[in-house]
């Protein structure tokens, strides 16, 4: 009586576990059904006003995405928040193209040569990829060479003055004590991060 009993019991238990592994399969199946990759393709504007810039969507672009082979996997116009999303089969090296034709009146690439966008495969870090193109005014600063060296020189001054501060700092710890601190780089970043909020 015990052993019918312990053998229903076994036979239960498997019953609900191969209930719980086809429902997990299931699941999963439906969820790999439902992953879908999509690459979105976003026109901007850029108008640059002294030292602000501003950008405005660009509707009725083509976007055309093609594979390595060169063959067209997708394709689409772009919609008044100046994106869409075109979906492609899986992760893979596509070559995303902006038709430069369907650029409104007047307007056009910051960087002509630009009109393309290569997406390798380990891009996809999730199912969508972005990729932007811009028209319009670079934002790029108008600063002279001579301010960009003085600017950088000023940068390297105040950097070599904190690494100097944090040398004297490890060399009187030591000198004193006898003794290394290991954390030492540790109270420096702290010491940083308080002074700068």
């Amino acid at each position: 009586m015990g052993e019918r009993r312990v053998g229903r019991a076994r036979l239960w238990l498997s019953s609900i576990g191969a209930a719980i592994c086809i429902l997990g399969f299931s699941q999963g199946t439906v969820k790999a059904a439902e992953s879908e990759f999509t690459i979105t393709a976003s026109v901007q504007d850029q108008s640059v006003d002294g030292s602000t810039t501003s950008r405005a969507p660009v509707a009725g672009v083509t976007i055309v995405v093609t594979n390595q082979a060169g063959t067209e996997v997708t394709r689409g116009e772009t919609g008044t928040d100046g994106t869409i999303a075109l979906p492609v089969p899986a992760k893979d090296y596509y070559v995303v193209t902006l038709d430069v034709s369907t650029l409104p009146d007047g307007a056009s690439l910051i960087n002509e040569e630009k009109f393309t966008a290569v997406i390798q495969k380990d891009a996809f870090t999730t199912n969508d990829k972005l990729v932007r193109f811009f028209t319009g005014a670079s934002a790029s600063s108008s600063t002279s060479l001579f301010d960009k060296i003085l600017q950088r020189s000023v940068d390297g001054v105040r950097l070599g003055l904190i690494i100097a501060i944090c040398s004297v700092g490890l060399s009187l710890i030591f000198g004193t004590t006898g003794l290394t601190n290991f954390a030492h780089g540790e109270m420096v970043t702290f010491g940083g991060l308080m002074a700068f909020g």
